[in-house]
């Protein structure tokens, strides 16, 4: 019984550890695309020259289920903030109208590299909120009224995770391989290979006041809104950037947007200092790391206990 007590507790332990790693796991995912809310200029990203067309015109098509997955559990994150003025009745009729405007606008998505560009999912999700803002606004809702639900609606799904594993994640973003491949993607981007895909500069860090930073001069997102005449509900997404900054402590700061007339959208990225809350994170990290040795030592044990025992039945 002690030993069932023992086996039951560290499975607890080690269910804790699993379930903090795929949170992890899960706000990497997220986070990663924290500069899907800033805009940009030039083209229009559209099938104009049908160039896009050729490159890939089955890509969306291909992965429409998925989409549509990723679109319900949106729905749900909306949901907290539909209730402060929908019925139920209401908001389920939001959600079918939206899968339903959503599924339109997937053969409108421009191609920018598919799989191998990070900032494909970021052309998605603005899709998905383009979707829902154009349900909203038959009900009569403002650009306003609609960013608002949605800038309250993320802030309130990043509030849900412990400070501590939202700070352990944001360290990815300052490390020298993160900071290497985003080198590299900005530098890809220059190329110009898809029309409606962002176009970025890298900025070195001064030491001093940022880490590194970042310029977009052309934005995949404010091309897709210009090209659906929803230009005007861009500005709602460059907020969420600072949303996803204050919860992973990368001290954006930012000057000017593409989508508010500026040159450019600037991204200066500057590690917030904590020290508490890094033992924390250490500590926490350390307890997850030996409770998953200790687990391990104690199958091992039980097995070869079990093994022993097998083998002296036998013997006798």
């Amino acid at each position: 019984m002690k030993h069932r007590r023992i086996f039951l507790s560290v499975v607890s332990v080690i269910m804790l550890g699993v379930i903090s790693i795929l949170t992890i796991i899960n706000i990497y995912g997220k986070s990663a695309k924290k500069s899907s809310g800033c805009s940009g200029g030039g083209c229009m990203g559209c099938n104009g020259c049908g160039s896009q067309g050729q490159i890939n015109s089955t890509y969306y098509k291909n992965k429409q289920e998925q989409l549509l997955d990723t679109l319900e559990g949106r729905q749900k994150i909306f949901r907290s903030e539909l209730l402060k003025s929908h019925t139920e009745k209401e908001i389920t009729e939001i959600s079918k109208e939206t899968t339903e405007e959503f599924i339109k606008l997937i053969p409108q998505l421009p191609y920018i590299g598919g799989d191998d560009n990070v900032l494909t999912e970021d052309i998605e999700l603005a899709a998905m909120v383009l979707a829902f803002y154009r349900v909203e606004k038959k009900l009569g809702r403002s650009v306003e009224e609609v960013g608002g639900i949605i800038y309250n609606a993320i802030k309130g799904e990043m509030s849900k995770y412990p400070k501590w594993l939202l700070r352990l994640s944001g360290r990815k973003y300052f490390t020298a391989t993160y900071i290497e491949k985003l080198k590299k993607d900005t530098e890809e981007s220059q190329k110009k290979l898809y029309s409606g895909d962002w176009l970025t500069t890298f900025v070195p860090g001064d030491g001093k006041q940022f880490d590194y930073g970042y310029n977009h001069t052309e934005c995949g997102i404010l091309k897709f809104f210009r090209e659906q005449d929803a230009e005007e509900l861009t500005p709602f997404l460059c907020k969420l950037d600072y949303v996803y900054s204050d919860s992973l402590d990368e001290g954006l700061v930012r000057t000017s947007t593409l989508a508010e007339g500026g040159k450019y959208c600037d991204f200066r990225l500057k590690r917030v200092e904590n020290d508490s809350l890094d033992m924390l994170v250490a500590g926490t990290a350390g307890m997850i790391i030996v409770s998953i040795a200790l687990t391990f030592l104690f199958i091992v044990r039980k097995i070869l206990i079990n093994r022993k025992r097998s083998i002296s039945g036998l013997s006798s």
